[in-house]
Parts: C-alpha cells; sequence; structure tokens
C-alpha cells in the first residue's frame, strides 16, 4: 500500500488521530466509540457471549464463526484464523448498563439493544481478536439463555 493509500484509508477509519495519551510514564487508550469512526445507533438482536477476555456478539439468524482446528497445516490454520477472526463481533458492555442482579461471567444471553458498530474492519477487542466492535448504547432486554445447550 501506498503512503498516500495508507494516509486515506487511516483517516476514513478514524475518527481520532490520536488514539491514545501518555501521561505520568502510562499510555492510556481511548475506547473505540472515541478513536474509530462508527455508525448511527441501531437496534441488534442476538447471543452475547460473556466470558472472560472474549465479549462477543452473534447476530439473530447468523452462525459463530468456525476457529480453526489445531491439527490443520499452518497456511490452513492462519487462512481459517484470519477469516473467522474477521468475522467476530467483539461487544463493549458498560458494567453500569447491564441489570444489576446480571452475573455476568462464563454465560451466553439473548440480548436486544440500540448500539453502534465499527464503521470499518480492523483489530477490536481483547488483543484484536475481532474485526469489529458494537458498543452498546442501551439493553433493551437481557435474558440467560435457555437451558445448558441454549443458544448454541
Amino acid at each position: 500500500m501506498s503512503t498516500a493509500a495508507a494516509i486515506e484509508w487511516a483517516s476514513a477509519s478514524y475518527a481520532s488521530p490520536l488514539c491514545s495519551t501518555y501521561r505520568d510514564c502510562v499510555i492510556y487508550g481511548l475506547t473505540t466509540a472515541k478513536c474509530v469512526k462508527m455508525t448511527r445507533s441501531q437496534r441488534f438482536r442476538g447471543i452475547w457471549v460473556d466470558h472472560f477476555e472474549g465479549q462477543a456478539f452473534i447476530p439473530a439468524g447468523s452462525t459463530p464463526p468456525q476457529w480453526p482446528d489445531s491439527k490443520l497445516p499452518p497456511a490452513e490454520w492462519r487462512a481459517q484464523y484470519e477469516r473467522s477472526r474477521a468475522a467476530t463481533i467483539w461487544l463493549d458492555v458498560d458494567p453500569e448498563k447491564v441489570p444489576p442482579n446480571w452475573h455476568r461471567s462464563q454465560q451466553r444471553a439473548v440480548i436486544d439493544f440500540i448500539g453502534r458498530k465499527t464503521r470499518y474492519p480492523g483489530h477490536y477487542g481483547h488483543m484484536g481478536m475481532a474485526g469489529h466492535e458494537i458498543v452498546v448504547d442501551r439493553i433493551i432486554s437481557l435474558q440467560k439463555c435457555p437451558g445448558a445447550a441454549g443458544c448454541n
């Protein structure tokens, strides 16, 4: 990619040219919504996979990406990993927006909410493991998945 093309891509993708600050010998990152361009608020429905260091959203009517099997040859593993990472959506949920009786930990839930999605693909979430991110602005409903095999 040429320098001009890289600058054009960066200016189209990022809302702020500076996505972190440095104070008192510490680097502070801005939230995704302050750093990259987001879509307008819209309604989303689907499954929230709430795990330690692994927030994911599976939109209603879609299936989760298939992460690669460790037995694949390296080139095939890497290609499958990139397809899965690009298809994953990180769900950014402020703990204050979650109902007070909700226990966040290793569970799946049916969620209906208003939020904003990153406009352009990239590396979002924990260690850049998602191709997009959605910031939850308001939760409309949140229910645990029914049964042990619910929401698969």
